[in-house]
């Protein structure tokens, strides 16, 4: 009598979820059953496995990545999924659903917590865009540009000290201008006008080193103005400017003084206005 080994092999639905059955195998010869096996044990194990693929689209300094995760396997799986990412690349980068930063093992990730069911599959959108960035860059450097181009020459910075006081308020105080060039070249006919309010009046009196005044005009509506010239302010050079104020008076509460004005003749020969910081002053 003759003997055959058959090896049976049948193939379930990859979506089969886990469990154990029997199966029934009936052998047929020529269309004759000579032999059924009954209660074949058998066990559908769990198993589960995320599935990636992805395909990208490159325009002008721009990428748009569509990452396709599937649960290949037949049980429900939650899962962290974790794209790498460094820091610079994270600053330009955005994600359709949202995603969170993760940081782990010393490396950076966003991160995106998923509930996937046998076969199901989710959809991940990254989105890298240098356009933001290098037009913020492009308008910065062209903003410094033109700072650079149309900036003053001449920077005056305009400081006050109170020297006296009276029942509480201001009577005496001394005025600093630090007039400097800040450029390399040569400016030539700056003219530089203080006004100081009504309320208080000019000393006549200037210390030995500080410029005086070429005028010092009283106005009744104006104010007094008082007046510099400097024909000519080398390169880098400063001048320091200082006078005294007094009222007879004392000034209660803040006392302002307006911002001076400079007019100087640029390179082309043509006046250019420009003008210091103002100064409040008052008695704490």
């Amino acid at each position: 009598m003759e003997e055959k080994t058959i090896i049976v092999t049948y193939s379930f639905d990859p979506m089969e979820p886990p469990k154990k059955d029997t199966v029934t195998l009936n052998l047929y010869v020529n269309g004759e059953s000579i032999r059924t096996i009954e209660n074949i044990p058998v066990e559908i194990i769990a198993y589960s496995e995320i599935i990636e693929s992805s395909e990208s689209e490159r325009s002008f300094l721009k990428t748009e990545k569509k990452i396709t995760y599937t649960n290949d396997g037949n049980v429900r799986m939650q899962e962290t999924l974790k794209i790498e990412m460094k820091f610079f690349e994270d600053i330009v980068t955005s994600t359709k659903p949202k995603t969170y930063v993760l940081k782990e093992d010393g490396k950076r990730y966003r991160a995106l917590d998923v509930d996937l069911k046998p076969g199901a599959k989710i959809e991940v959108m990254v989105v890298k865009s240098f356009r933001l960035l290098v037009g913020v860059v492009t308008a910065a450097i062209i903003l410094t540009i033109l700072y650079f181009i149309f900036r003053s020459s001449i920077v005056v910075r305009k400081q006050a000290v109170i020297l006296g006081t009276k029942e509480g308020g201001i009577t005496e105080m001394k005025v600093l201008m630090n007039v400097r060039n800040r450029t390399p070249k040569i400016i030539k006919n700056v003219v530089i006008i203080d006004r100081v309010p009504n309320i208080a009046d000019i000393q006549k009196e200037f210390q030995i080193g500080t410029l005086k005044p070429d005028k010092i005009i009283s106005h009744e509506r104006s104010g007094n103005l008082i007046k510099w010239n400097i024909s000519v302010l080398e390169k880098y050079e400063e001048r320091i400017i200082t006078y005294k104020i007094k009222s007879k008076l004392g000034i209660l509460g803040e006392f302002k003084l307006p911002p001076a004005v400079i007019k100087y003749e640029n390179e082309k020969g043509k006046d250019v206005i420009t003008h210091s910081n103002s100064v409040g002053l008052s008695i704490k």
